[in-house]
């Protein structure tokens, strides 16, 4: 897992670990992670396909005013990874894969 663990100025305080699936593999984020952060604590750099060129994008604006940062959350498109809460269990998956 790729988290910063130790900074000169700020403390990181240990958060409980949050397990989910992203495109059917098992993952562990933390407790108060956006998907997005968790996503990329975890080495995952793209969440969606554009339809058109099928090109890969992931996070880009970071504050929910893009769609680059979308995925299927249990089952659900166009869900913005950047300002969604991650919890337990969550189901995530790629949007745009397979269309």
């Amino acid at each position: 897992m790729n988290r910063i663990k130790e900074h000169p100025i700020l403390d990181f305080e240990e958060r409980a670990d949050i397990p989910f699936t992203f495109n059917g593999v098992e993952y562990i984020g933390k407790e108060g992670d956006t998907i997005a952060g968790a996503l990329i604590a975890n080495g995952i750099k793209y969440f969606r396909i554009t339809r058109k060129l099928k090109e890969k994008r992931g996070l880009f604006c970071g504050i929910g005013q893009c769609s680059d940062c979308s995925v299927i959350l249990n089952g659900i498109p166009n869900i913005k990874s950047c300002i969604t809460k991650l919890e337990a269990n969550q189901k995530i998956e790629t949007q745009g894969e397979g269309e």
